[in-house]
This record gives C-alpha cells, sequence and structure tokens, in this order.
C-alpha cells in the first residue's frame, strides 16, 4: 500500500491545486469554514451574503455526526456489500470525538499506531500535527512539510 501513498502524494506535489487536504480535528473545530473551503476547492463557492451563510449552515447541520448517526438506515438499515457477509450500518458510527481511539485501544497500540504512522510520514517528508501544534497553529492542512 505504500506505493499507493508515494503516487499520491507525488500527484499532491506536482498538482497541488487539484488535493484537498483537511484533518478531522479541524473540521470539527470550524465546520463552516472547511465546509466553505471545499466548495471553493470544488469550484462551486457559497454567495457571501447572508443566505449563503444560512445555506452553509444548514448543509453542516444535515451532514452533522449528529444527524447522519440518528438516521433510522444508520440506526436499523444494514447492507450486504462484502460478499455474503450482512453488516448493520451502526457498526460505523461511535461517538465521532476526537481522541475517541483511548476509549477502544490500550495506550499502548496508541503509541504504536503513532509511532507506525510518524515512519510513513518520513518517506513523504512529512510530520504529523501533534495535539500541541494544533494550539500554535492557524494553518488547516492534514500535514505539515
Amino acid at each position: 500500500m505504500d506505493h499507493i501513498g508515494i503516487m499520491c502524494w507525488e500527484a499532491s506535489i506536482e498538482l497541488l491545486e487539484r488535493v484537498f487536504f483537511i484533518r478531522y480535528e479541524d473540521l470539527k473545530k470550524e465546520p463552516c469554514f472547511h465546509t466553505k473551503r471545499l466548495a471553493e476547492f470544488l469550484g462551486l463557492p457559497f454567495s457571501t451574503d447572508k443566505e449563503g451563510e444560512s445555506l452553509v449552515s444548514k448543509l453542516v447541520e444535515l451532514c452533522s455526526f449528529k444527524n447522519l448517526s440518528n438516521l433510522d438506515v444508520n440506526k436499523i438499515g444494514s447492507h450486504s456489500g462484502f460478499g455474503f457477509l450482512v453488516i448493520e450500518n451502526k457498526i460505523f458510527f461511535r461517538e465521532g470525538q476526537i481522541d475517541d481511539s483511548q476509549n477502544y485501544l490500550e495506550s499502548e497500540m496508541m503509541d504504536h499506531l503513532d509511532q507506525v504512522t510518524e515512519e510513513r510520514f518520513k518517506k513523504f517528508h512529512l510530520t504529523a500535527f501533534s495535539s500541541e501544534d494544533d494550539e500554535k497553529s492557524d494553518v488547516s492542512i492534514a500535514m505539515q512539510f
């Protein structure tokens, strides 16, 4: 799978205007701001008047974790998209909270995942943001160079 990551990263350097980076933490912190960024990236910006702002807010609410996780299809629905295995849709929803992994993984596993991530990022000359960086940075990208 590393070769796919390398190809994607090389493409993102060559075609920077065609790759959109966003971190879940940033999206959670400022959903309207990043929704507008995404729309602009796609070439479909919202209008800057009150109506446009209202539309952004409505869209963010409609696509919110709370709204999507409470839809009947996601609470009681299922699908068999994995061959013979039927999977309940609710399995795809946890709490939607930043750092929620600490409720599911032991600290040793989280440390191991962090280490593997850092090693993989080094191949691309990237550094993952730490929670300390979130406090210092006002730049909203997935990774820093």
